[in-house]
């Protein structure tokens, strides 16, 4: 018989999960205890009681080993360890009882473990795998306890030690470890002690004070310190303590996310957090993002995104309506920059999404974001258009409409560099109009015809922006809205011109006051760039005019006997415009076909004879002349220039001519000019200026900063111009655009103004005819033997000038 020696035995309670099985942990150890490689062992099972014994050893008569002894008691497995001694010889048997908190053995940490993990939740959003900062080093037991003390369904979130912890509600012991433990449902003071206690502190306010050394914690009834080096931690878990419900799971995982962890099974973990609130919560958001975090985990600059891992995303996105929003505060909560958000969306369309509609308010905001990143509007643009083609691929016409308007509104103004083109543009044919922005034009008018509103209007801007195309013209003229002006313009292409009686006798008209004229007919782009004039004058003013005073001994009047009509016009202008009525001269011979005005002192205008005589192919009517007058007082009024008439800047383009030759056409002699030229001071640098007209054409009103294009503009004119010849090319132009407009606010006729206009050029007999036989049209698109079109700068200036005719329609009924 064996002899027995009784020891007392220290046992080791562990609180089980309801779930436990204690047959299941013998399969769990076996493979364990084979691992371990042990000489022997031994584990048995029998009414829940489990033994293991390992290390078995014998030597010299005396077997040794190591024993385990597990028994369930309901909800509680009493763990006793003792080291056996049994000598043969002797029939001895020795049980020496082993601390088990001392007791290192691979088996003893398993057992821990299995029971641990048996709990459902606990520590599993916490897993060691994750490396959680917020959670700080606790034993087996004392993680044991902590599982013990939680609800059903509650995790916990975090644990962190503090020091010197005061309460008005409960004992702290002196000599225990105290934590701050943060679960999915409360705040709690866990006391590790011989006796755990927990305190629940949920409807305590806890505020974090940042002092030198630890930080303060302080509630109603609580009041601790931070261990040192953890403060920061208490920071971060700020926004989860305000959380009562299981939407703390939601944010805390928020928090690991944004700690960017780069393991796969940290990535995992946060995964499975996510799912777990969603579960609880019912909400939509954490499911988005459990099925998204493997997508921006670990983020990087830019998201490297695979469809693969997209596959939930897109079933997502097809099945809720909500998407959209979700997006928005999931990438807020994750704090996703613009550019990563922007990447991920063009990702997107590169895939077929059914039902992309819903995801609309998130792509709206990232668009918008990265807009107002981007200080320029035609940077923007193509952004622009990216959101337009998307609302309109998912049929939301209605939404994409004001989307347009804003882009009609403000970019659809083509800068200054737009009409510095050389002239083999095909503007006749549109081609001067960027196609992008006839897309938009059209674009809307599609939109607004799918949901039943009048397009009218974008057809308007079409009919301005390309009124040389029959279809734009057409398409307007059949619609019920079309009014008077436009049907005026309209004529010019579908009825003959140059009808000398239609305009006779018509009514004098008004203006609107000199001080609003201004701002009325100049292109902002010139208005407001001052240097342009500046620059200009003072170049032309470097040149010695004709003595006025010798210039009338050659010249004959226009006055009340001679031309009655004409001097009425001249004078009911000026006084329109609030200017001394200038005199007047006529021209002859080579002269007679001009109407050229002349800033001096005092002001005089040179009218040529055949402009006013019946039989002349240039005879003007009344409207015509009073078209031209206008633009020359115009020209006089706004300080442009003391040679300003179009024909003579155009001839002199032609000729290649210098200043001083355009000054020796402008005088109103009647026979040889003799030696009255006058003097010309530096004429030699300004042969260059006209010689380099022929690289650019007219510039038109585009609501831009002239100025701002001094560089690019050099780019297309030949580099040896300088600075102040290039400003002369801008300014001309800009210069007879203004001028033109006074002339048809003077008439308030389309048709006389563009009949006036042709009629002032040198092939006018030519024009004529070919109108005659075809349009106006066929004119315009006439071509030289190199492919550039002749008439390229009459084409801008007629252009520009309807464009003004219908955008001012107040002014012309």
């Amino acid at each position: 018989m064996f002899s027995k020696k009784k020891i007392a035995i220290i046992p080791i309670i562990l609180s089980l999960p309801s779930n436990f099985d204690l047959l299941a942990l013998k399969n769990f150890l076996l493979p364990i205890l084979e691992e371990e490689k042990s000489n022997t062992y031994s584990i048995r099972y029998l009414d829940d009681v489990l033994r293991i014994e390992t290390d078995i050893s014998e030597k010299k008569g005396v077997f040794t080993s190591d024993s385990i002894h597990l028994e369930r008691k309901g909800n509680k497995l009493i763990v006793n360890a003792k080291h056996k001694t049994y000598d043969s010889d002797q029939d001895e048997m020795k049980e020496e009882p082993m601390a088990l908190e001392a007791y290192k053995n691979p088996i003893k940490e398993a057992i821990y473990s299995y029971v641990n993990y048996n709990f459902n939740e606990g520590f599993h959003l916490t897993d060691a795998l994750i490396q959680s900062p917020f959670l700080c080093k606790l034993s087996v037991l004392q993680k044991n306890s902590i599982l013990q003390f939680l609800q059903s369904k509650e995790s916990v979130l975090a644990c962190l030690e503090i020091q010197n912890c005061k309460s008005e509600d409960f004992e702290i012991p002196k000599k225990c470890d105290t934590y701050l433990l943060v679960t999915s449902k409360r705040t709690c003071v866990f006391i590790s002690n011989q006796k755990d206690i927990f305190e629940d502190i949920s409807n305590q306010k806890l505020t974090h004070i940042a002092k030198i050394g630890r930080d303060t914690i302080v509630a109603e009834k609580f009041e601790c310190q931070t261990e040192l080096f953890n403060d920061s931690l208490f920071e971060d878990l700020q926004e989860i303590l305000k959380q009562v419900d299981a939407n703390r799971i939601e944010k805390f995982n928020d928090l690991l996310f944004l700690k960017n962890p780069k393991k796969t099974e940290a990535i995992s973990l946060i995964e499975k957090g996510y799912l777990k609130a969603a579960a609880e919560t019912r909400a939509l958001k954490p499911r988005l993002k459990q099925v998204l975090v493997n997508s921006f985990l670990p983020m990087e600059k830019k998201g490297d995104f695979d469809v693969t891992k997209l596959k939930s995303f897109l079933e997502y996105i097809k099945n809720e309506p909500s998407t959209g929003l979700l997006l928005l505060q999931l990438f807020e909560d994750w704090k996703i920059t613009d550019e990563i958000q922007y990447s991920f969306l063009e990702f997107l369309w590169t895939l077929k999404i059914e039902n992309s509609i819903h995801i609309t308010l998130w792509v709206e905001d990232v668009i918008a974001s990265v807009i107002s990143e981007k200080k320029k509007f035609e940077k923007t643009v193509s952004l622009r258009k990216q959101h337009i083609d998307f609302l309109i691929s998912t049929q939301q016409y209605e939404r994409s409409i004001p989307y347009y308007e804003f882009v009609i509104e403000n970019g659809l103004n083509p800068d200054i560099l737009s009409l510095l083109s050389d002239n083999k543009i095909d503007i006749v044919n549109g081609e001067d109009v960027e196609a992008e922005h006839i897309l938009f034009i059209e674009g809307i008018i599609t939109a607004k015809e799918k949901i039943g509103i009048s397009s009218y209007q974008e057809k308007l801007m079409l009919l301005k922006l390309q009124p040389f195309l029959s279809k734009r013209w057409e398409v307007v003229n059949n619609d019920e809205n079309v009014s008077y002006i436009e049907q005026q313009v309209i004529r010019l292409f579908s009825e003959p011109i140059f009808n000398t009686n239609i305009q006779e006798n018509t009514p004098q008209t008004s203006m609107p006051i000199s001080t609003s004229l201004y701002d009325l007919v100049v292109p902002p782009s010139f208005g407001k760039a001052s240097g342009f004039t500046s620059q200009l004058s003072s170049m032309i003013a470097s040149v010695d005019l004709p003595d006025h005073e010798k210039l009338i001994e050659f010249s004959e009047t226009i006055n009340t006997h001679n031309y009655p009509q004409v001097l009425q016009i001249i004078t009911t202008l000026s006084e329109q415009l609030s200017i001394s009525v200038p005199k007047c001269y006529l021209g002859r011979g080579e002269y007679s076909e001009s109407i050229i005005g002349i800033e001096s002192t005092p002001n005089y205008m040179i009218i040529g004879i055949d402009t006013l005589s019946e039989s002349s192919a240039q005879y003007l009517n009344e409207q015509e002349l009073r078209f031209v007058i206008a633009t020359e007082l115009a020209h006089v009024l706004f300080k442009h220039t003391r040679i300003t008439s179009q024909d003579v800047w155009v001839g002199a383009r032609k000729k290649g001519t210098n200043l001083a030759e355009i000054a020796l056409i402008a005088l109103p002699i009647v026979g040889s000019i003799g030696t009255l030229a006058g003097k010309f001071t530096d004429i030699s640098r300004f042969s260059k200026v006209f010689n380099s007209m022929e690289q650019v054409n007219n510039v038109i009103d585009k609501g831009q900063n002239a100025l701002s294009y001094g560089e690019k503009i050099a780019e297309k004119i030949p580099s040896k111009a300088s600075e102040k010849e290039r400003t002369l090319l801008a300014s001309s132009r800009l210069m007879e655009i203004s001028a033109d407009r006074v002339g048809l606010l003077a008439v308030k006729n389309l048709e006389s103004a563009v009949c006036a206009i042709l009629k002032s050029r040198k092939d006018f007999e030519n024009i004529k005819e070919v109108i005659k036989q075809k349009d106006l049209v066929a004119y315009l698109s006439e071509k030289d033997d190199d492919g550039s079109f002749k008439n390229q700068e009459l084409t801008i200036r007629i252009k520009t000038l309807i464009s003004f005719y219908m955008d001012h329609e107040p002014y012309f009924k």
